[in-house]
């Protein structure tokens, strides 16, 4: 039985009792008392630093950090950006500065304040903002608009490390094993797509992480790059496969040209961005991740191929986890060697790894493994102990940043090749086959010589199968509901990777590899179908997506318009449509591109063609920075 309130008053509440507010347990950055004696005892005992710069150390650790960016995209995307912020704020903001470090030069820049400041309006004691507050103000709403457009990309300094030295080509196959967030991985993308310019559109990021939220928050993230050279997998690090391509030479097993490892770890390089760690650190995390990171850098040298690359990393100041990690590994494999590093990012101030350190438990040291006690020895394991063979590995070369080197956080890096292979097995039959499997969500790989839908779409706007077929792009759908909502396109890699993992549309494919691959997205959306609330029938009922304009707009040749730049920013700044019946008065109704003149090349961007006029399809969030390219001022 429901029984339902009544309108007459039958039930009367009792009078309202006082409520305890609720505790926030958070913790303001300012109210945190940022000691931790166990992190002093510790680090000094390990003498991390000489005596006369722990205080120096110390206060800086005490400090939030400044704020730092990275021109994200093709390199004259960013060289555009690059002229943005010089000639807007470079001389009304002194503090602004490109990162010594990061090439090409003036693509990265460092501000002397917190992300806090930066928020905060910078009023004096008159309720006045200065003019550098001014330009501080407006350099945050342009970053807004940027990083939503993913010009731009919000990034601690140190975190651009390891992606420059893992030096990506394009056309690589590029993992990142532990990738959420998600912004080192940008930077291997960029890297890939490098020579995107050329028409170059091979190679394949694949980012990784083993936990289920933090892969889809890392899916979120990645949007943004908008390549079809990446894939997001959900799947243990530790367990993740080696992986068949089904090449023109049929099914291949592939190993990666290059791979991120940048491991969990207890984070004590990021105390200036993490005032929760002042409450929380202790050693004892460094000793229970200890083990993970060993796995985790096992798995990598596997799946690595010979004359291959892989940077191992941490946010990390702890030698367990940072040079016992390398070691013990290494000691493992013959073929993997320590590459040095010492001449390539000059303007970025390091110091060398270290050969010998001590394994500290609590109010004792233990000098060697055989010192622990047994029950104890799980905690301590043999591989968190300094070895005299460990002298002669190079482990100098690693890279150890400190936070007041370079007002940065704390960061290690090893940057590894192999050199030899202990084996290099390129047939089939190692890997598991699988039958249709949920381990793809449900995406289907489409042929584009022999799909209705591909056609119906590639006729419309005038793309060309063969120059589809020869730049080898592939495209997906997500079900097998009809009509089809979306199409995906991903590079040739990533077609060839999911040819040989997930079945094909309208088929009963049978026979596939990469069974425990959990792909959770893959590329960038390319068609969507346009659902109109009105009775008319268009002849395609597909438009273009704004976030494939980058790799798709080289193919287009029908449904092209060009417009002024005042033009494009009628249809940009109006969310509905817009009259131009110059151009469009004749034309049938359905999906285009307008492009137009901008500072960094051609502003393109999709619309939909209407009785009413010509509306476009692009976010609000990406809009501004769209008007920004047109050289056009926009106010934040």
């Amino acid at each position: 039985m429901v029984v339902r309130r009544s309108s007459s008053k039958k039930f009367k509440r009792g009078p309202k009792k006082d409520k305890e507010p609720k505790q926030d347990n958070r913790g303001d950055y300012q109210e945190i008392q940022k000691e931790n004696e166990e992190l002093c005892t510790y680090y000094q005992k390990q003498q991390l630093v000489d005596k006369e710069e722990w205080e120096l150390l110390m206060a800086t650790l005490r400090t939030p950090l400044p704020t730092t960016f990275r021109l994200a995209g093709h390199r004259q995307e960013a060289s555009c950006m690059k002229e943005q912020i010089e000639a807007r704020f470079g001389k009304r903001i002194p503090s602004l500065k490109p990162l010594p470090f990061y090439q090409p030069e003036g693509h990265a820049w460092h501000l002397d304040c917190d992300r806090k400041t930066l928020r905060a309006s910078g009023r004096n004691a008159e309720g006045e903002l200065s003019e550098e507050a001014k330009a501080v103000r407006e350099l945050h709403g342009w970053l807004v608009a940027a990083t939503e457009n993913g010009d731009v990309s919000r990034q601690e300094a140190v975190s651009m490390v390891p992606p420059l030295l893992l030096n990506v080509q394009p056309g690589q196959l590029v993992l990142d094993l532990c990738a959420a967030p998600g912004s080192k991985t940008a930077q291997l993308v960029e890297a890939l797509e490098s020579s995107a310019e050329t028409g170059a559109k091979n190679g394949l990021v694949i980012a990784n992480d083993s936990d289920q939220k933090r892969a889809y928050l890392l899916m979120h993230q990645v949007k943004r790059i908008t390549s079809p050279s990446l894939l997001v997998t959900n799947l243990d690090g530790t367990l993740f496969p080696s992986l068949v391509f089904s090449t023109e030479n049929g099914l291949t097993k592939k190993q990666f040209d290059r791979i991120l490892a940048d491991v969990p770890c207890s984070g004590d390089g990021t105390f200036r961005k993490n005032a929760q760690l002042w409450r929380t650190w202790t050693a004892n995390q460094a000793f229970g991740l200890h083990p993970l990171q060993v796995r985790l850098l096992e798995k990598a040298v596997k799946l690595l191929k010979l004359g291959g690359r892989l940077v191992y990393s941490t946010c990390s100041m702890n030698p367990i986890e940072n040079e016992a990690v390398v070691a013990y590994v290494l000691s493992r494999h013959d073929g993997m060697k320590i590459v040095d590093v010492g001449e390539q990012l000059s303007g970025l101030k390091r110091r060398p790894g270290w050969t010998q350190w001590k394994v500290l438990g609590k109010d004792i040291e233990y000098e060697k493994p055989e010192d622990v006690p047994e029950e104890l020895r799980r905690r301590f394991p043999f591989s968190c102990f300094p070895q005299e063979s460990y002298r002669e590995m190079g482990l100098e070369h690693c890279l150890r940043i400190l936070p007041h080197d370079q007002n940065t956080g704390g960061f290690f890096v090893a940057v590894l090749e192999k050199k030899t292979s202990e084996e290099h097995n390129t047939a089939i039959g190692l890997p598991a086959r699988h039958e249709q499997s949920p381990s793809c969500d449900d995406f289907r790989v489409l042929d584009a010589k022999d799909d209705p839908v591909l056609a119906n779409i590639f006729q419309f706007y005038g793309i060309d199968l063969q120059r589809i077929i020869e730049s080898g792009l592939g495209f997906l759908v997500r079900s097998e509901r009809e009509p089809v909502k979306a199409v995906t396109v991903v590079s040739d890699a990533a077609r060839e990777l999911l040819a040989a993992t997930c079945p094909s549309h309208r088929s009963d494919a049978k026979d596939l590899y990469n069974g425990s691959l959990k792909i959770i997205n893959a590329g960038v959306r390319a068609f969507e179908l346009y659902e109109s609330k009105g009775t008319e029938q268009y002849e395609c009922p597909y438009r273009i997506l704004c976030e494939s304009i980058r790799a798709l707009r080289p193919f287009v040749t029908k449904r092209l318009f060009t417009v002024s730049a005042e033009e494009m920013k009628a249809l940009l700044e109006c969310f509905d449509s817009v009259k131009m019946p110059h151009l469009f008065e004749h034309v049938i109704h359905g999906g285009a591109l307008v492009e137009t003149d901008g500072k960094a090349g051609k502003v393109c961007i999709p619309v939909w063609t209407g009785k009413n006029g010509v509306k476009a399809f692009v976010p609000k969030d990406n809009r501004p920075a769209l008007l920004l390219q047109l050289n056009l001022q926009v106010l934040f």
